[in-house]
């Protein structure tokens, strides 16, 4: 009776990936029961040099368990900071979505189905000079029905890296520890990769889209050490894991 019931469960697996691989939900690496390693044109577990609003068209619908990201919030800060992308119409509905917004942004966003905060522990923005900003920020979640959690309170302390709007690893992890299910996170506007660092750090499996080429550099040297479990100086420097032949 086992055996019946291990040929029926092989078979129906085997008939559920042929059918995605031709819908183009997988890729035909991903058969029998192997590790997905790309979505549509994209290769897992790196950032990729491109406009979200170009390549979120290219991915199949359900490819994703969530969106987890932190767009530019249109404060006209930055050159890339000037509006706020209209991305979410391209994933609206499909899956799970957490994202930052700033405290003026919410209003530009859909009605959420849950506002979660960071709250930045001993934060002292609103005295800098980036005068005006809160000492908490709003993460709006969208087919989400609720949350068991819905405070992270870090504080802001991040890599060294070359990107004025970067969220500390801790944040992040914490971000990605709400949606255990999350097999598979995107985050279209990736930045410094800090999603796709904790992402790794989860074992969970990763898919950025960032424009800025030099972002995107810094991103995959932090995602491809965190994979190894060294610093990206110790990557750059050629060390290896004990782990690693």
């Amino acid at each position: 009776m086992i055996a019946w019931l291990v040929i029926i469960l092989s078979v129906t697996l085997r008939r559920a990936n042929t059918a995605a691989i031709a819908n183009g939900i997988l890729a035909p690496n991903q058969a029998e029961g192997g590790e997905v390693k790309k979505l549509g044109p994209y290769e897992l577990n790196r950032v990729h040099c491109v406009d979200a609003l170009e390549a979120l068209p290219q991915l199949p619908d359900g490819c994703v368990d969530a969106v987890i990201t932190d767009p530019p919030y249109g404060m006209k800060k930055e050159a890339w900071d000037n509006h706020i992308p209209n991305w979410m119409s391209l994933v609206f509905g499909k899956t799970s979505i957490a994202t930052f917004c700033g405290v003026i942004g919410m209003r530009d966003y859909p009605t959420p189905d849950w506002i979660g905060a960071w709250v930045r522990q001993g934060s002292t923005q609103r005295n800098g000079r980036l005068r005006g900003f809160n000492n908490w920020e709003p993460i709006l979640f969208y087919n989400i029905p609720s949350l068991l959690n819905d405070v992270i309170s870090t504080p802001n302390y991040h890599d060294n890296l070359d990107h004025p709007t970067i969220k500390p690893i801790k944040l992040m992890i914490r971000l990605c520890e709400l949606m255990p299910y999350a097999d598979i996170i995107l985050d279209p506007f990736a930045g410094s990769g800090t999603t796709g660092v904790a992402a790794v750090l989860l074992g969970r499996q990763f898919l950025g889209f960032e424009i800025s080429p030099e972002y995107c550099e810094i991103a995959n040297k932090r995602i491809e050490a965190a994979r190894k479990g060294l610093t990206v100086k110790e990557l750059e420097a050629g060390q290896q894991t004990l782990f690693e032949p």
